[in-house]
């Protein structure tokens, strides 16, 4: 023990910090004849202790007067107290106030299954950081019979609730809460969580309650909800959210949730007037992100969600990112930053709508998903999609792209800096303009306009040894007119006339980047010369005509001197 159960009433009058670690024969910390002496107590630590059972415990011979303790507790850590069965003692929480508690933190206490009674969870007025993590909790706070409980948290700021496999609700049975200064949840790796939040008017199976509970509006200050490894979650959002829910909610990160199906659905759209920023990932049934149920119609004012940034990565159920449905209806032209990768079902990323509401998209970044158009067809006249503030495009291992967009159209990239497409084997040409001649089957990956990309600083290519950089003929003014920077991948005899055409064109080519590169047919170049050992070596067609280059880099290209 730590505490003598005689010790004198003026006995540790001004202890504010009481710490116990590796303590392993103690099977509590505080009990009934210390609480009066601890008037100044402010921070308690308990962690490592093997036997600890609990931390606040009221001995049945040991009653206290009729006034509640006010315990002027501000901070509470408990760890890694295998044993640990509860924090406050049964009989002690109603003679005890812990209305000053700011900071909780519990972990790795496996025996755990409850974290408060009743009574102090109605006390944590002060309450404004809760961290639970790799705890036995099925419920926080535990059921007591009555009438329907009401829980208010009104300055709790941060909730995590991390690795805590049992955990299906906050609370069993009917009850509310209020999460009214709520700023940052984190819900990780609570396999049986069902469903995040619900109303209590809302019918639903008694098998799945959701974990939160709420009365009016759905947390009017979060700020920032992740969710990740929930196995079992089938839906975040409530279908009857009440209008003003989530209004302030900025940044929104789904990860490892292999139930849910969509993210985003039309009942929810205009509660999310803040959100800025969305990263899907690693969600093995999700299908579609923004998804518009048909019996749920918006009504003819079109929403202008202000996200800025985009992710979607590893989803590989995933057909679209914006159901045909909803794009109509709803505006994006908030979006600077577009990231989709290891999407192996995704055809085609952008409805002609929202491609053509990219006014402010800077960055898109493609990798490693089955798309075979960047933009989906559409019935009507021809298209013309700018993206005029779009500084940086990398399209990575599409194997099965070929254009931006299916038939005719045209495209501008006035801030286009850099381009980057590397194995993207079905593309035969990069670029050309509308009226230049081709054959039906070989549409470039970019139809433009006029002009080719005259901000073009960096243009980085995989050949995929057949590849046509530009199809046509060369103008002079804004075509590549301020291309610095040329690497090229898997150049080949099939592609080095055409290659050699376009270098010679540019006019403010700085720097010259070859390699893994091999032309198959040396002999039959003009500056073909016989090395020492009778194999045939080759120059660059293109090294001597280059105006201003000032570096040549030839790397992993046999047959190329």
């Amino acid at each position: 023990m730590i505490w003598d159960n005689q010790v004198a009433a003026n006995s540790f009058p001004k202890l504010k910090s009481l710490c116990v670690d590796r303590c392993n024969k103690l099977v509590n910390i505080v009990c009934s004849f210390i609480l009066r002496r601890l008037s100044s107590l402010e921070r308690l630590d308990a962690r490592r202790c093997g036997s600890l059972e609990v931390v606040f415990e009221l001995q049945p011979l040991n009653h206290l007067g009729k006034n509640p303790i006010p315990l002027p507790l501000k901070e509470l850590t408990v760890s890694e107290l295998p044993k640990l069965k509860c924090v406050w003692d049964k009989e002690l929480h109603y003679q005890v106030e812990f209305q000053g508690l700011r900071s909780i933190s519990v972990s790795r206490c496996e025996s755990l299954a409850c974290l408060f009674p009743t009574s102090v969870a109605k006390d944590l007025m002060q309450l404004e950081v809760l961290k639970i993590n790799a705890c036995g909790i099925a419920k926080i706070i535990e059921k007591e019979d009555g009438l329907v409980p009401r829980f208010v948290f009104p300055k709790l700021t941060s909730l995590e609730l991390n690795f805590l496999r049992e955990l299906k609700c906050l609370y069993i049975g009917t009850h509310t809460s209020h999460w009214p200064a709520l700023k940052s949840l984190k819900v990780y790796g609570c396999e049986k969580v069902e469903i995040l939040a619900s109303h209590l008017e809302n019918k639903m199976r008694l098998d799945k309650q959701p974990l939160f509970l709420i009365e009016k509006v759905a947390f009017p200050s979060l700020e920032a909800l992740n969710i990740t490894s929930l196995d079992n979650i089938e839906m975040i959002w409530d279908n009857q959210v009440a209008a003003n829910s989530f209004p302030k909610l900025k940044s929104l990160c789904v990860d490892r949730c292999n139930k849910l199906v969509n993210i985003v659905c039309s009942f929810i759209l205009r509660r999310l007037s803040s959100l800025e920023r969305l990263d899907a990932r690693r969600c093995g049934s999700l299908e579609v992100v923004f998804e518009l149920q048909p019996l749920n119609q918006l009504d003819r004012n079109p929403i202008a969600l202000p996200l800025k940034e985009l992710t979607v990565s590893e989803l590989p159920k995933l057909k679209c990112v914006w159901d045909k449905e909803l794009h109509c209806q709803v505006e994006f032209r908030g979006l600077c930053s577009i990231s989709v990768s290891r999407c192996e079902s995704l055809a085609c990323l952008f409805p002609t709508s929202v491609a053509k509401d990219l006014i402010l998209l800077e960055e898109l970044k493609i990798d490693e998903c089955g798309i075979a158009e960047i933009i989906e067809k559409e019935d009507g006249l021809v298209p013309r999609f700018v993206f005029p503030k779009l500084t940086s495009l990398e399209l990575n291992y599409l194997r099965e792209l070929k254009c931006l967009y299916i038939g005719t159209h045209t495209s501008d990239w006035p801030a286009l800096k850099s381009l980057k497409v590397h194995g993207c084997e079905k593309v035969e040409i990069l670029a050309s303009h509308l009226e230049n001649e081709m054959l039906p089957d070989k549409q470039p990956l970019f139809l433009i306009e006029k002009g080719a990309f005259p901000n073009l600083q960096e243009l980085k290519l995989d050949l995929s040894k057949r590849m046509e950089i530009w199809h046509g003929h060369f103008h002079d003014g804004e075509f590549f007119c301020k291309l610095s920077l040329l690497k090229l991948r898997h150049l080949s005899q099939e592609s080095s006339i055409s290659t050699c055409r376009f270098v010679e064109s540019l006019t403010n080519l700085e720097e010259l980047v070859v390699c893994e590169s091999y032309l198959e047919d040396p002999s039959s170049n003009e500056e073909a010369i016989e090395g020492t050992s009778r194999e045939m070596k080759v120059i660059l067609p293109f090294s001597r005509y280059i105006r201003h280059l000032q570096t040549l880099d030839v790397s992993h290209c046999d047959g190329l001197l």
